[in-house]
């Protein structure tokens, strides 16, 4: 399936539905003709199979916050050493309930105070703010 096959068939226009992505430019930039490049928000349908697990869960769990499923754990672990013949410990693991909030447990973890740290951009706006919370230098590079 080329691009344009996979556009008209999947992509799903989230303009008008109160989408940060598409609603929310004006709030930042002032005007609403761009066109944002965002990696975790997706303009199109999961597939099928994502879509039936999520309803299959969602129907067999009662929702709230949960702990790192430990086969989730053991799945990274082989993952590893299937794909890079490295050998990890599930005690070396753990799990961040996002992104930004993995990023600021490493700089907390491998940075001391005034340390120098590089934001290679485009990035993550709260990534370019990170390093001051943890009394960090950054150095942003366009």
């Amino acid at each position: 399936m080329n691009p344009a096959e996979f556009t008209s068939t999947y992509y799903i226009d989230r303009r008008g539905s109160h989408s940060r992505k598409w609603d929310g430019q004006h709030l930042k930039f002032n005007r609403t003709d761009l066109l944002p490049l965002w990696v975790a928000d997706m303009d199109f349908m999961p597939p099928r199979c994502i879509q039936e697990a999520i309803c299959t869960y969602v129907k067999a769990n009662p929702l709230g916050y949960t702990m790192t499923n430990p086969n989730y754990l053991e799945a990274v672990i082989d993952w590893y050493k299937r794909c890079h013949n490295c050998i990890l410990s599930k005690d070396w693991l753990t799990s961040a309930p996002n992104v930004i909030t993995g990023i600021m447990w490493c700089i907390g973890a491998f940075t001391k105070t005034n340390d120098a740290i590089a934001v290679l951009t485009p990035v993550y706006g709260a990534s370019t703010r990170a390093p001051a919370m943890h009394s960090a230098e950054s150095s942003l590079f366009l």
